[in-house]
């Protein structure tokens, strides 16, 4: 059996991290000999559910020339090395002649790099050992003309893959409509414009609305103080960084975003196949997989009026989430299943 090992550049939240958790997973249940470097600590939050799943993590010491040691010594008895960073391909720049006779798999998960220096130039590099590239959207394979001087037409695209649930779970209590957010709070996901939308709302429908926000970062406060501005009846919890999703979605019935600009957040992905449909604004791939009036519903970013209009027809008909939110189940279950993704990447491997 070939050894299987990813890398990433730590396990903490995010989506390409929570995309190698699910895959790995995956690819352990359907008897892949399947391992994850980190250039991360052991205390990131998604390792401790990947041990226990069985999958062996190996967390880079200290120091520069111990890690490239240190790499070098695990590469020997490896078949296929997937990378999921830009930042691990800067890092092993000066072992890549070791990767030269290995399979060596690169996928690309966002659309914009970490400011780092001797990013391009290790990209350039990198082609010299990379037998793959993979990308994770079609906008992602678009932009690596940009990020990295590559032609596009040298990158596939294998979409990302989620958890699918068999049995949805009805929520105890229906009478209110619970609306979630689970993001990096950021200025870039201005979750504030739903605090503004839901102000604009008559009280007889904000009083039948309530939030549930996952989620940390330097917003925290801002966001936090803006929310206690909220009409009194309108229920606000903030639950921190989550990691296992079945504490996540099954708080809620639709999932709000309002960022300005995206990819195609993983959030959304889980969320669907959770049965839970979609209210976002329409950037990036989100328009993708977020059918409006099917799946969810779609609106031009910073336009707190579509939104408030989004939510006033939401809450005044709420069989349309339970109809929307079985669409979106079929939706994922069938194009964005980990399972179909997992095997995708194994014909990669195989070929």
């Amino acid at each position: 059996m070939k050894r299987l090992i990813h890398i990433v550049s730590s396990l903490n939240v995010g989506g390409a991290e929570k995309f190698v958790k699910n895959l790995s997973i995956e690819q352990l249940a359907q008897g892949q000999k399947v391992e994850i470097i980190s250039f991360g600590k052991q205390s990131d939050v998604f390792q401790p559910s990947l041990t226990h799943a069985g999958i062996n993590i190996t967390n880079l010491a200290e120091g520069l020339f111990t890690r490239l040691k240190q790499l070098i010594y695990i590469f020997k008895n490896v078949d296929i090395i997937h990378i999921h960073s830009p930042a691990v391909i800067r890092a092993i720049l000066p072992i890549f002649p070791v990767l030269l006779y290995k399979k060596v798999i690169y996928t690309i998960h966002g659309e914009v790099d970490p400011p780092q220096s001797l990013i391009k130039l290790s990209h350039q590099v990198s082609l010299l050992y990379l037998n793959r590239i993979l990308a994770v959207s079609q906008s992602a394979k678009e932009s690596v003309e940009r990020r990295y001087g590559w032609n596009s037409s040298r990158v596939g695209v294998i979409k990302n893959g989620v958890n699918v649930v068999s049995k949805l779970e009805k929520p105890e209590d229906n009478s209110k409509i619970r609306l979630g957010i689970v993001s990096r709070l950021i200025p870039l996901k201005n979750i504030p414009l739903l605090f503004e939308a839901i102000a604009l709302l008559p009280s007889f429908v904000s009083q039948n609305i309530t939030l549930h926000i996952f989620g940390d970062g330097p917003s925290f406060k801002e966001i936090n103080e803006k929310s206690q501005q909220l009409p009194h009846a309108v229920e606000v919890d903030f639950y921190g960084n989550v990691v296992e999703e079945s504490n996540i979605y099954t708080k809620f019935d639709i999932l709000v975003m309002c960022s300005n600009t995206e990819g195609l957040p993983m959030s959304i992905l889980e969320a669907m196949g959770y049965g839970i449909p979609i209210i976002s604004t329409d950037v990036g791939a989100i328009s993708q997989v977020v059918i409006d009036q099917q799946t969810g519903w779609l609106y031009p970013a910073k336009n707190v009026n579509a939104l408030v209009d989004i939510l006033n027809n939401v809450i005044s008909k709420p069989e349309s989430i339970l109809v929307n939110g079985k669409r979106a189940k079929n939706f994922i279950d069938e194009h964005y299943a980990i399972s179909i993704v997992s095997e995708d990447y194994q014909r990669i491997y195989e070929a």
